[in-house]
This record gives structure tokens, sequence and C-alpha cells, in this order.
């Protein structure tokens, strides 16, 4: 006998027992959230946000842009039904949304005894998988910007609703060389120094990430500052910030 002929038999057991109410209380198990335009419930807040920063201030090879393309996919992948999404690129002067969705549900996290694995799939390919792709595309080949105020865009990021109202994990996956360049601070044709950073006017407006998990994938260039540095750099500004700093 299959798992789904199993259910169904306990469930016609509960049915039998509960008389009325048991059917009440089915109905109401199967019963689907409202969910607003961009996939998520209207009557509660998702379960988890992770927000994904990419660092298109220098364009990416080919290689490295499918690289990138695969680390998002992986990011919604993971989030859990519900789960919120957003896709963010680096502006001149401010981060740019390029994408917001919730996740249906995720083929890697299929309910064995109430969905079907295929439907899953399909779903999750349609609301996030090839939109996703698209906008990885239109923003890896992009032209190269003249600045990079990474710093600035967590901050930004940061004043989003989820971290106001403290609902839900939060991760920020930073995708970048980590060359900070913007007029308050930057790291172009010098070692980052946490002792020159410190009296700067970021310094005294660094966000509040408490328990936010801060994954770094770094984009290695070759005009960047050594790998060693920017770690060292970026791993004191994460624990200033309360977050967690994780390089993969």
């Amino acid at each position: 006998m299959t798992r789904q002929q199993l259910f169904w038999r306990a469930m016609i057991v509960v049915l039998a027992l509960t008389g009325g109410g048991g059917l009440a209380w089915l109905a109401m198990k199967g019963q689907s959230p409202v969910l607003d335009s961009q996939g998520c419930p209207t009557s509660q807040m998702p379960p988890a946000h992770v927000d994904v920063l990419i660092d298109n201030s220098d364009p990416f090879d080919q290689a490295s842009a499918m690289w990138a393309t695969n680390l998002l996919k992986e990011a919604a992948l993971d989030l859990p039904r519900y789960g919120r999404i957003r896709v963010i690129s680096l502006g001149i002067e401010d981060p740019h949304v390029e994408f917001e969705h919730c996740s249906p549900g995720s083929p890697r996290h299929v309910d064995a005894w109430n969905q079907g694995e295929r439907t899953v799939r399909k779903e999750w390919t349609s609301q996030l998988g090839d939109p996703i792709e698209e906008i990885a595309t239109k923003i890896l080949t992009r032209p190269a910007i003249s600045r990079s105020p990474i710093i600035e865009a967590i901050g930004d990021i940061s004043r989003d609703y989820s971290f106001v109202s403290d609902q839900g994990p939060h991760k920020i996956i930073l995708i970048s060389d980590l060359t900070q360049n913007s007029a308050k601070y930057s790291v172009v044709h010098r070692w980052p120094s946490w002792s020159t950073f410190e009296h700067t006017a970021l310094a005294s407006d660094i966000p509040e990430l408490k328990g936010v998990l801060i994954e770094i994938h770094l984009v290695r260039r070759r005009q960047a500052p050594a790998p060693g540095q920017l770690k060292a750099f970026w791993t004191r500004w994460g624990h200033e910030a309360g977050g967690n700093v994780l390089f993969k």
C-alpha cells in the first residue's frame, strides 16, 4: 500500500470518529493562504527573508555570470514555502530592487504526503527559477559604473520592513569583489583599513543587523585589494553591525 493510500485510509478513520467536525478540520487543513501579487501571504509574514545584493559595478565575464546566476538559484531553492527573496543591484546612488517574490515551495523541500514533485518544480520554475535567470542576465551584462557603494547599499537593505518589524530569519547574500568605492569611503588604490574607516561618516551609521547571516561570495578581480585584507575588513564591519559573516 502506498503512502498516499495509507494517508487517506487514516483520514477516513478520523472522519468516522469525529463526524462533521473532522470534515471541517480536513477542509481547513487543505486551505491555502491568500497571496498578493508577489506570491506572499497577505495574512502573515514570510517565514524567512533573503536579500541577494549583486555588485555589478564591474562587468562579469561569462563564467562568473553563470556562477552568480547559479548562486541566485540556490538561494531560491533553499527557501521554505512562502519564504521571500529579493534580488538587488548596485546603482550609482541607491540600490535597486530588481525582483521580489515569495517561494511557492521548493523542489528541494517537497511534502511527499500533500504535494507532487513535478507540480512543485513547475510552479517554482515559472515563479522563481526562470524570472531569476532572466533578471540575473540583465544585471550581470550591464556596463560598469563609476562607483561601488556597497556599505550604503546594505544600509538601505536593512531599512526594509522585514528588518524593522524583526520578522523571520534574515540572510543577506553579497556577490561582490568587496571593493567599496563611494564619496564616503573607498578602498580603490589603497588597503582597506578599519582605523581609516572608523573616522568616516559611514562608521557612525552602521546598520543594525543583529542575528542576520551575511553570506559573502567573493568575485576575484585583478585590480581588487588582496583577499585577506578584504575579508578582515568585512568581517570586522559585519561584527560591528551585529551580523554573522560567512565567506563561501
